[in-house]
């Protein structure tokens, strides 16, 4: 019972830090923005990249340990604990693609950026809000 509440208490301190670091890094869009928030060259694309493909994995750590682990603090039958397990082992492969998907726009958006600024200039004023 104490090994269960140490890995809760653990789980809940990581899932605050992860919660500051997302309010650190994102920042509100609106639909459509993806292709207003052009990534400037080729190393800032691969830069975002990283950060969209590290973000992809923390959300499928989040999917298979963390609803689990709640669970478990919570009171919940093991039963209810490993059916929480197994579905989310699901998220634990799409989640990663996803975001491996993502990150691969993001790269190759910035490294045509760097080839092609014109495009880049065009696709943000196309994309700019009013002013």
């Amino acid at each position: 019972a104490s090994s269960a509440a140490a890995a809760a208490a653990a789980a809940a301190r990581l899932t605050q830090q992860a919660t500051r670091d997302e309010v650190e890094t994102w920042t509100p869009v609106e639909r459509g923005a993806a292709d207003f928030l052009q990534p400037g060259g080729a190393a800032e694309g691969l830069q975002q990249a990283c950060t969209t493909l590290t973000r992809g994995m923390r959300h499928a750590g989040e999917a298979v340990v963390m609803r689990p682990l709640l669970e478990l603090q919570r009171g919940a039958p093991r039963e209810q604990v490993l059916r929480s397990v197994v579905s989310g082992i699901p998220m634990c492969v799409l989640q990663p693609a996803i975001g491996a998907t993502a990150a691969a726009t993001t790269a190759l958006r910035g490294v045509r950026n760097s080839v092609d600024p014109q495009h880049r200039r065009e696709v943000v004023s196309k994309f700019k809000g009013p002013e």
